[in-house]
């Protein structure tokens, strides 16, 4: 189901890698579906040339969203309302949005996953 989809990672930090090192481990998604974002473009580079061949960091935040199916808001949880306010132009209407932090992980993964 999601292996057709284009997930957006904004953040590319602890939480936002080990959502999308997860995908790409269990197989759920492949490295080619997955677009990341980070203020620190090294950070994001970094993890799409782990995750594998097709992973793509890109340098704004809009480029990772415009025309992703998916977007995982891995995000400090005093930036989210900033963050939803600089991408909420480009977002698709039928997206699935959700934001992770460490104390709602677990279930902002589920939501990704079934929500997609």
């Amino acid at each position: 189901m999601l292996r057709e989809k284009t997930l957006a990672v904004l953040g590319a930090g602890m939480m936002g890698g080990a959502l999308a090192r997860g995908l790409v481990a269990c197989a759920a998604m492949p490295p080619s579906g997955i677009r990341l974002f980070d203020t620190h473009l090294a950070k994001a580079e970094g993890l799409a040339s782990e995750l594998g061949p097709g992973a793509l960091a890109v340098s704004s935040a809009q480029a990772a969203v415009e025309g992703a199916d998916l977007i995982l808001l891995a995000v400090k949880p005093p930036m989210v309302a900033g963050v939803l306010a600089e991408i909420a132009p480009f977002v698709l209407p039928f997206a699935t949005a959700t934001w992770a932090s460490l104390g709602d992980a677990r279930r902002a993964g589920k939501r990704i996953l079934f929500e997609g």
